[in-house]
């Protein structure tokens, strides 16, 4: 029988021994060293990475004290507001506004006919859903840009013209022609918070409207208020030209391009699917060439 010094002394070199190449797992290779672009690849990366956070981060500082001239640094120095601006990674601290708003303004959109009438298309909020309510949808935020920009009171007329006489054509309305569009602008004050403590809260419906006309259109004088040529062939109804008369003509939209710029002139929309004939136009030395769609008179 062995002594235990002697098995101990043995047991520690098995377990010291090397293992044999034949045991070895399969995936016991060694490791290779990283290839070349991986060296510059990561370091890259992190440097890109650290740039866009920093750029988000002194685009949302405050705008007072140090942390707006860390801000002008990083923005400016840097050109973290260009390398947002080109990303599409804007963001501002007016979605977070501290302060509510003092009044609720919506636009009613009126359409008046040819009889006279007015009638209320109920594209405000006020008008469209109950008070309170819980969603709130896209039409709804088109409506109080309409309030905030009158740039857009023509163009939306101009829709408003154009689905009014689709859906008399389609039998959906059975109502006379549309002659104008009005905008009312349609207010009420909110109270303050002590006078809405006092007498327990209020209900929105019960608040004083003011109104005011802020918009009228006419749809025949409207670029893009009649309905296009394309649907009223669809219908069966005669076409309409940029010559005809009052209430029967189509105005079309000016396009401004660096062809125009450079000429002085207005380009027009050709209609979809019209193409003006050849025209023999007369040329030196006796010899004509024919000019294709869009040479005769410089539109589109």
């Amino acid at each position: 029988m062995a002594a235990p010094d002697e098995t101990s002394a043995t047991a520690r070199r098995l377990l010291e021994a090397p293992l044999p190449a034949e045991r070895l797992a399969p995936d016991a290779s060694p490791v290779s060293p990283p290839r070349g672009w991986q060296v510059y690849t990561r370091p890259l990366l992190g440097l890109f990475i650290a740039y866009h956070l920093l750029a988000v981060i002194g685009h949302l500082l405050p705008g007072r004290g140090l942390a707006e001239q860390v801000g002008q640094i990083v923005g400016r120095g840097l050109g973290g507001d260009r390398y947002l601006r080109l990303s599409s990674n804007i963001q501002t601290w007016k979605m977070f506004a501290p302060n509510p708003h003092r009044r609720n303004i919506h636009m009613r959109v009126l359409v008046e006919d040819a009889s006279g009438q007015r009638w209320n298309l109920r594209h405000d909020v006020r008008t469209r859903r109950r008070f309170p309510y819980l969603f709130y949808d896209r039409f709804g935020k088109l409506n109080r840009r309409l309030t905030q920009d009158p740039a857009m009171l023509p163009v939306y007329a101009a829709w408003v013209c154009r689905d009014w006489e689709l859906q008399r054509m389609r039998g959906l309305l059975d109502r006379e022609p549309a002659e104008r569009v009005v905008f009312v602008n349609v207010s009420n004050q909110i109270p303050p918070p002590a006078r809405a403590i006092e007498t327990n809260g209020y209900h929105p419906r019960q608040l004083r409207l003011r109104h005011r006309i802020v918009g009228e259109h006419a749809c025949a004088e409207l670029p893009h208020g009649q309905v296009p040529n394309v649907l009223r062939v669809r219908y069966g109804l005669p076409r309409k030209t940029a010559r005809g008369g009052p209430g029967d003509r189509f105005i079309d939209v000016p396009l401004e391009t660096w062809w125009t710029r450079a000429h002085g002139g207005v380009r027009r929309r050709r209609p979809r699917g019209v193409t003006p004939p050849a025209v023999a136009r007369p040329r030196a030395h006796g010899t004509t060439t024919v000019s294709g769609p869009g040479e005769e008179d410089g539109s589109l």
